[in-house]
This record gives structure tokens, sequence and C-alpha cells, in this order.
């Protein structure tokens, strides 16, 4: 499918790779908002990492130019053709700003500005990315940067000494009119897709498939109230290199009757289908599921990763728990599960919150005024 033609402002995204993170959604959001205000998005990548479907073929079946470009290397000879070839599509994309959403390619947005003239600006998605002294010499930040909390905007401010007024916070936000409390009848049909009976607690955990989601963590927390008698289903929704790993856990849990992966879907299905939702990351920078299922209203447990204090603000929108404590993680989910007025509850004031600060047209408007503010200077 082809964008429509326009004559607006063009601007290409930068990035490592396409996974099925949140820096892809994020791009995708994005992209597609830009688009739908005239502006002309391309992207340049090393091209889809792993398998899903939020790669190349998306983002060219929605009108946007890929161009790919291998940055995911330390090969001199690669990284001076990579140099090159980023400056030729820059310049045959007429780009009139760059967005970076990968540090490594910061070094290549730079380059641009140099030789092209091309200001740019960076979005940092994650905290600990390296602060060395090798890491700061090929660390650019552009005109301005964009931090999606308030963790990684202390952490650029600390590390790498970028001066505060050079930051926008801009959170993460997430499509509301698609995003939503599900009614009566989509909760039932929900429900009955993923065979779930009516007094059946559904927990969900929508991520990759990798260790730092904590999927492992979740099924040491689970495994003894089911054996205390909780009627509890798992439903795992994501793909990632740790899905035997996590099968072989939950058959030595006896969790298989309990526990469904159900790959790539579309989450929203996985929210309205399910009454607690889960993420007990090691590592975040600020997590999309989280206000997805916000906005569905539902409660959300968490760890205390990048963004938490940032998304559940006093504490009543949702409940954070430390990183790596399978106790505190049981103990929360126990009592979500046993007062269910207190979980309605966090899922109304969630929902109230996640409108007010994190919609996707929210995070849109906001990075358009860092674009503007870049381009006027």
């Amino acid at each position: 499918m082809k964008g429509k033609p326009n004559s607006g402002q063009r601007i290409l995204f930068l990035a490592k790779y396409l996974d099925s993170g949140g820096v892809t959604t994020h791009m995708m959001t994005l992209a597609q908002a830009l688009q739908a205000k005239g502006w002309q998005v391309g992207l340049i990548s090393g091209g889809t990492y792993g398998s899903h479907e939020q790669g190349v073929e998306w983002f060219e079946f929605h009108g946007i130019q890929h161009f790919r470009l291998d940055y995911n290397t330390r090969n001199p000879i690669r990284l001076l053709a990579a140099a090159v070839e980023t400056l030729k599509v820059v310049r045959q994309f007429k780009s009139d700003l760059l967005h970076v959403h990968w540090r490594i390619t910061s070094a290549y947005a730079q380059l641009s500005k140099i030789v092209l003239r091309v200001p740019f600006v960076t979005t940092i998605h994650l905290l600990d990315i390296g602060s060395s002294r090798a890491h700061k010499l090929f660390s650019f930040w552009g005109s301005r940067s964009i931090a999606i909390s308030s963790e990684c905007r202390e952490y650029l401010i600390t590390d790498f000494k970028i001066v505060p007024e050079k930051i926008d916070t801009i959170y993460n936000g997430a499509d509301e009119k698609y995003f939503r409390p599900a009614t009566s009848t989509e909760k039932l049909a929900a429900r009955t897709k993923f065979k779930i009976q009516d007094q059946t607690i559904a927990l969900c955990l929508v991520g990759r498939l990798e260790p730092v989601k904590g999927h492992q963590l979740l099924l040491e927390a689970v495994a003894p109230l089911v054996d205390a008698g909780h009627d509890l289903v798992l439903l795992f929704a994501g793909v990632g290199s740790l899905r035997t790993e996590i099968e072989q856990s939950v058959e030595r849990l006896g969790l298989s009757a309990r526990v469904h992966f159900l790959g790539h879907i579309d989450s929203r299905e996985v929210y309205w289908a399910s009454d607690i939702m889960a993420l007990p990351s090691y590592k975040e920078g600020f997590p999309l599921s989280v206000v997805e299922a916000m906005l569905c209203e539902m409660a959300c447990v968490r760890t205390n990763t990048s963004g938490a204090n940032d998304v559940f603000g006093d504490g009543q929108s949702g409940v954070i728990v430390p990183i790596g404590d399978v106790v505190a993680l049981r103990e929360s989910i126990l009592q979500l599960i046993v007062e269910s007025p207190k979980r309605q509850r966090i899922g109304q004031t969630a929902h109230a919150r996640a409108l007010d600060l994190f919609t996707s047209s929210q995070m849109v408007e906001k990075t358009l005024a860092t674009y503007r503010q870049v381009l006027k200077n």
C-alpha cells in the first residue's frame, strides 16, 4: 500500500534493526501519525530481526520507504560503507530531519549533519546503554534529545552530561481509540476465544519471550498459588528465543494446563480476556504494554524498572514490586486475585491516568513540537 502523496516535510528514522520490541512499535505509531499530518516518512535499518509481523514488510505496506543498511557490524570496511550509503540515502530522500532511535546509528546522523547539514534528534529508549569513554566518544545526541522516562532523562544528564534544557521528556503512548475498556460482550468473546472459564482469573504477560521480561519469575510466583487451589491461567503473548526453556519450566512446575502460549497476537484481545497484567521485567525503558493494559482498564503489577513511577504516579494506578523479588510479586498478585473491588478500582484509576498522560496523540504532538523547534533553528 502506498502512502498518500504530499508536499510536507521529510523525515528519516534510523534504527539498528526492527525487532518485536517497543522501539519498533514506537516507530510504527509515530510514522503513521506523521504521515496522517502530511509528513513523508522513511526508515533506515538493518532489516527485520527475528520472526514477527512488524518488520520491513509492515513499514513498506504502510507507505514508509525502507532502506536497508548494516549498522550492526564492527568491520571497519562495512562501517565505512554504511557511512557512505547513509549519506546517499539522506540525500536521495531529501531529508529535512533525522530521528535516531538506536544510539549506534547516531554517528551516521552526526556525519549527515556535518556533510549535508541535516539536523537530527535522538530518542533514548533504554537505560544502561553503555557510558564508557568509548561509548561517549561515539554517542551523538543531535539538536535535541527525547527521554521517554524520568530515569532516561536523568541518565542523559548524569552519564552523558547533556544540558537539561536540550532534553524533552515525552512518554510513550498507545492508541486510546483502539486500546479501550472492553464491553461485556467483547470481554466474553475474548475469554471464550482463549477458553477461559467465568470463575478463572487470567493473568497476562505481553512481551518478547526473552530473559529480560521475567517470564520465569512469574511462573515461580504463580505456581504456589495454583498449588494452593487458586483457579488461574497465564497468557503469554509474544515470541522469542526463550520459548523452549519457558515450556520446560511450565512442565517442571506442573503448570502445563495453566499456561497458554499465544505467539504474536493482537494484544488488545489478550488484555480484554485477562483480569491482571503482570510485567516482572529486569530491565525496561518505558514498556508500552503496561500503557496499553491501563487504557484497557486493567490492574497491572510491574517491577520497579525505568518509568514505573512515571506510569503509576501516586501508587493508585498500579502495583510496583522490587526487581527479581518473587515473594513480593506473588503477594501482590494474590492480593489482586482475592480483592476484586481493589482490582477494579486500580483498573479504573489506571484508565483515567493513561488517558491523561499516555496516549499516542499526546506523544505525537509533543514529538512534533520537538521537531518544529529543531527545524526553526
